[in-house]
């Protein structure tokens, strides 16, 4: 093998090296576009289910939303038929006591009446508006009456009594 040969023969497998090299190259870039276009598809895969998780979210946010405000309405109706059932026992009640007050008003009255009962006035009414003293804040000690022969002062406040 001449020289000559021998250099045209290590320049053909330098060329067919860098053939090589270069389809390598070009398979290892295939693979690695692959690899990111794959990528690619999951992020838009991944960003779908995202954006159908959100919608899910915000569905049952506002199924939650729409279940509290009736669990509110509801209660509230409650309240308001306890408060009016609780009014309507009182007012019933109210009613009984005074139908009873009055019967008894009308037993004592009739007993009364017929002479039964010693006492000519209930004790309720035996108090006059004269014996009760209307103050304000401490009770003071009524002021001795005046006698017949004081003369009365020139000028008072209200009624003179007179002899």
């Amino acid at each position: 093998m001449t020289p000559e040969e021998f250099e045209r023969l290590k320049e053909a497998e330098k060329a067919h090296l860098r053939k090589l090299k270069a389809l390598k190259q070009a398979a290892h870039q295939s693979r690695r576009q692959r690899s990111i276009g794959g990528a690619l598809g999951n992020i838009a895969a991944s960003s779908n289910l995202l954006d159908e998780n959100d919608a899910l979210v915000d569905r049952l946010n506002q199924d939650a939303i729409m279940g509290e405000a009736r669990l509110d309405v509801t209660l509230d109706n409650l309240n308001a038929r306890e408060a009016e059932r609780e009014q309507a026992a009182q007012r019933a009640q109210f009613e009984a006591d005074q139908k009873r007050q009055r019967a008894d008003d009308l037993i004592a009255q009739m007993k009364r009446q017929m002479g039964l009962v010693n006492d000519p006035e209930p004790a309720a009414d035996a108090a006059t508006p004269d014996s009760i003293e209307k103050t304000v804040g401490r009770a003071q000690a009524a002021p001795p009456p005046p006698s017949p022969d004081e003369p009365l002062p020139d000028k008072t406040i209200g009624r003179r009594r007179r002899s």
